[in-house]
């Protein structure tokens, strides 16, 4: 899915996102997709709780998403300020243009995450 991010949005440096299991506050596994952390060598983090195994056609769209969301992140936005409330606005806004605007793309996609797990 990386791949197909990167050839879709040739505006964005799309690096590629490690796979991890991604815990909230509380300590649950299945409620934050994604990360980059604010450090300016921070790479984008993937929860591979929710998205390592073979995807629905949701999922994949989701994952696309959360793909371009935390890429914006990383490529875009000042490392110090990735996770102000305006920053994650303009994320969320891109990367639902772009997962809407490449929907069919996405959906035509193999049924897995892309990561070769």
């Amino acid at each position: 899915m990386t791949a197909l991010a990167r050839a879709t949005n040739p505006d964005m440096n799309i690096p590629n996102p490690s796979m991890e299991v991604i815990r909230d506050a509380l300590g649950q596994t299945d409620t934050v997709a994604g990360y980059v952390n604010t450090w300016p060598w921070s790479t984008p983090v993937i929860n591979s709780k929710i998205y390592g195994g073979t995807l629905s056609a949701a999922q994949r769209v989701d994952l696309y998403n959360t793909i371009v969301h935390e890429s914006w992140h990383y490529d875009k936005q000042s490392f110090y300020n990735r996770d102000s409330p305006k920053s994650e606005r303009e994320a969320k806004a891109q990367a639902d243009a772009r997962t809407a605007k490449n929907r069919s793309k996405i959906d035509g996609a193999k049924n897995s995450c892309g990561c070769g797990k």
